[in-house]
Formats: C-alpha cells, sequence, structure tokens
C-alpha cells in the first residue's frame, strides 16, 4: 500500500485509453423499457457494474449506454437531478436508473452507483462519463490491470491527449503531492475492486 501525504492509500495503476470519435446513435432499445436490459454475451462480466452519473446528458447517454451493454456489463446512469430528458434517454437504451433528488455533483452520484453496486455484490466497479469522452470499449483494458494476484485496487484510464497546458501543471502538482506515479489522477474512467 502506497501512502501520500494524507496516509496510506490504496495501490493505483494507470491504462492509457483511445480519445472516442464522435458518438453515433445506436439502433434498438425498447422504447417501453422502464427498468434495465442487459445484452449477454459470452465471457461477459457479471460482477462488473459500469456506474455512470450524468447530468442533462439527454442527447450522449443512450449511445454511451448502448455501447456499454453491447460488451455485456451492466450500466447503471445516477441522475444527477437532471432538466431534460437524461433519465428516459438511458432508460429507453437499457440501463438501470438511479435519481438522485436534487444537485449532488458528479462525486456524490458516483458514491451512489458504487453503493448500489455493493448492493448487488458484484465485484468491481468501472465509472466512465455519460457524455461519451470516454471508449467503453476500454472496459476490458481497465479490468485486464487488475486481473492479477497483485494488481491494483483502482486502475485509472489516462488520456493525456486532451489535456492542455494547465490541466498538465495541475496533474503534475497532484502526482507530486500524492506521491502516485499516474498520468491523470482527474479522469473519470476508473476500475475500482471490491475493497
Amino acid at each position: 500500500m502506497a501512502t501520500g501525504i494524507l496516509g496510506p492509500i490504496a495501490s493505483v495503476a494507470t491504462s492509457p485509453m483511445t480519445i472516442p470519435g464522435t458518438i453515433k446513435a445506436f439502433p434498438g432499445g425498447d422504447a417501453e423499457n422502464a427498468g434495465a436490459r442487459v445484452v449477454p454475451i459470452r465471457h461477459a462480466a457479471a460482477g462488473v457494474i459500469v456506474v455512470i452519473p450524468a447530468r442533462d446528458e439527454e442527447a450522449d447517454v443512450g449511445a454511451v449506454v448502448e455501447r456499454v451493454l453491447a460488451l455485456g456489463f451492466r450500466a447503471v446512469v445516477v441522475d444527477d437531478h437532471s432538466s431534460d430528458g437524461t433519465r428516459e434517454s438511458a432508460r429507453r437504451a437499457g440501463a438501470t436508473v438511479l435519481e438522485l433528488p436534487f444537485h449532488a455533483g458528479s462525486w456524490a452520484a458516483i458514491q451512489a452507483g458504487m453503493r448500489y453496486a455493493r448492493q448487488c455484490n458484484c465485484t468491481h466497479v468501472v465509472t466512465l462519463d455519460a457524455d461519451g469522452q470516454h471508449n467503453p470499449e476500454d472496459i476490458p483494458a481497465l479490468l485486464g490491470l487488475m486481473s492479477t494476484e497483485e494488481a491494483p485496487n483502482v486502475v485509472i484510464g489516462a488520456c493525456v491527449e486532451r489535456a492542455n497546458r494547465r490541466r498538465r501543471l495541475a496533474w503534475q502538482l497532484l502526482r507530486w503531492l500524492s506521491g502516485l506515479k499516474v498520468d491523470d489522477l482527474t479522469s473519470g474512467f476508473r476500475a475500482y475492486d471490491r475493497t
């Protein structure tokens, strides 16, 4: 276990991720779908739940959910009190949708999703943004880094190509303060184990 300025921390690894292209609407989905629809595929990771925090992401969340489901993972969209059709779009695409009663922020939405995943007895939680900036197709690579005996507890998908100069400076400062050798501490694309 590594130690940072705030005390002991779980081990962390990073993985380079691809930059997604334009998200296109995927055909399919059931208009009357009021709950979750999981598309089973061979080698699906039944113990993995993908938590997608969302606020006013009606335009993109459905396509992100469909891409996650196509990989065989369960998708849970945590709606952070959106004012648009985010909830409905996510449900139509097949996600389980958790609705926060007020705007609490992305981290609170992720925590709600993690509590839900714990109730479902999942082995891993993957988080990714609802706006399509992360490729769901990179989830297996992220999880692959957690498949060994000495695997880290958290893997962060880094896409350093998207960072501007200020963001890179902030990452450098966070690395120095935390003592972690992580490319992008602020990425929302992460995999967590049960610990």
